[in-house]
């Protein structure tokens, strides 16, 4: 769990101080498909609203407050997925080299 949570943080990091694209981008991906922001809470970005909020949306700084409470983080999200995949017996498949499933 340490090693999801390490690697999330530095990413927000990376992303924040290089404006690393790609993997603001798969951070993007993960947390618009997840509904979630940041590592933990939207406070793990120095400015939530620029990387948790869509574009156009108005209602997302009012909620970041109520968000920072109550919110699912990412890494609870990722190792949902992990502990789902490992109990159906698919976790070294989907992560086979080429996705030999």
């Amino acid at each position: 769990e340490k090693f999801v949570n390490d690697f999330l943080k530095e990413a927000i990091q990376d992303i924040e101080m290089t404006g690393n694209k790609d993997l603001e981008a798969m951070v993007r991906a993960l947390q618009d498909g997840f509904e979630c922001c940041g590592a933990e809470r939207p406070s793990d970005w120095r400015n939530p609203t620029s990387y948790c909020c869509k574009k156009g949306e108005i209602s997302c700084q009012a909620s970041m407050m109520f968000t920072e409470v109550s919110h699912r983080s990412l890494q609870d999200i990722l190792f949902f997925v992990i502990r789902l995949l490992k109990s159906d017996g698919n976790y070294a498949k989907f992560f086979a080299p080429n996705n030999k499933r």
